[in-house]
């Protein structure tokens, strides 16, 4: 039984799922999207789609090329797909480059700007 006068439960940040075979890639990614939600981490298309099962995920980022078709989309397409089936709510993607020295921050901006729309 609550107490008069305490303050609410604070809100449950939103839930992130990156997804990325390159370690520190996505360790990078995790830490730059840590202070602000909850997030998970995935290294294959296995380890995402349970956790796609088992978590209410608000967002995923993710890589697009894995083993063992490193070579071609196919699996990161299929973590895609997965999220759209699993998902409720319409799933937005945006590509970027595991190469360029900006992407954990380009990756928050775009997190921050679906979070933002999807609460309005």
């Amino acid at each position: 039984m609550s107490k008069p006068n305490q303050p609410q439960q604070a809100q449950l940040k939103e839930t992130i799922l990156v997804v990325d075979d390159d370690e520190s890639v996505r360790r990078a990614i995790v830490w730059t999207l840590n202070a602000d939600y909850r997030v998970l981490e995935a290294a294959s298309r296995a380890e995402a789609v349970k956790l796609l099962k088992q978590e209410n995920i608000d967002v995923v980022v993710s890589d697009l090329h894995f083993p063992p078709h490193i070579e071609n989309i196919s699996e990161g397409l299929a973590i895609i797909e997965a999220a759209r089936e699993l998902a409720q709510d319409a799933v937005d993607a945006k590509e970027f480059s595991s190469a360029d020295p900006t992407t954990a921050a380009n990756v928050r901006d775009f997190v921050s700007n679906l979070v933002e729309k999807s609460s309005v």
